[in-house]
């Protein structure tokens, strides 16, 4: 009786709040007509039409059926869409709107409700690309053009160690002293004995 008593009074976020709670214990037809014109109220004009269309499909009370029936297709004009595209087509792409696969949607012009969108598309080997878009009025189309591009190859790691500066080679010999001359000969001396004795 609150849930009803809230819709009266036009308070439909109230109302909707209720009778989806109504819904979640007791899933009934009725129920789903008086979510259907609440939300219908709240601009989400898809999902009342979905719920409309759903009720005319399936009720067994006639008049009920009847009225979801005209309240469908009075909706239909107002109805805004969303059209997304993937430019180019990419294979084992995955793309989603507000966290909802709409894969088998590219391309279509699907109803949607007014609000907010975030569209995410994601591929092997392809950076994710994001979209946001707005959908604000009525009876209109809005497209999205989404773009998977591969990363930026990152360079080669080097194979090899990195060269020394000239700075950091090894000293250069220093030549003997003039003022020495007779010690350089035993030294020569010696190692010709190390290299060769026989010529001794």
């Amino acid at each position: 009786r609150r849930s009803s008593d809230l819709l009266a009074a036009r308070k439909y976020a109230e109302a909707c709040a209720a009778f989806d709670q109504s819904q979640r214990l007791d899933p009934q037809l009725g129920t789903l007509f008086n979510r259907a014109t609440c939300n219908a109220h709240l601009g989400k004009l898809a999902t009342a039409w979905g719920q409309f269309h759903d009720i005319a499909q399936r009720d067994a009370n006639r008049t009920r059926r009847a009225t979801a029936a005209r309240e469908a297709s009075r909706l239909q004009p107002r109805l805004p869409r969303l059209v997304i595209k993937l430019d180019p087509p990419v294979a084992g792409a995955a793309v989603t709107s507000n966290g909802v696969d709409v894969g088998p949607l590219l391309g279509v012009e699907s109803p949607v409700d007014l609000g907010d969108y975030s569209i995410i598309a994601r591929a092997p080997g392809y950076a994710d690309a994001e979209s946001h878009t707005r959908v604000t009025d009525e009876g209109k189309t809005v497209a999205v053009t989404i773009t998977l591009t591969r990363p930026a190859a990152e360079p080669p790691a080097p194979t090899g160690p990195p060269a020394m500066p000239p700075s950091a080679t090894a000293p250069a010999p220093v030549a003997p002293s003039p003022a020495e001359p007779a010690a350089g000969r035993p030294v020569l001396g010696i190692a010709v004995l190390g290299g060769g004795g026989a010529l001794l």
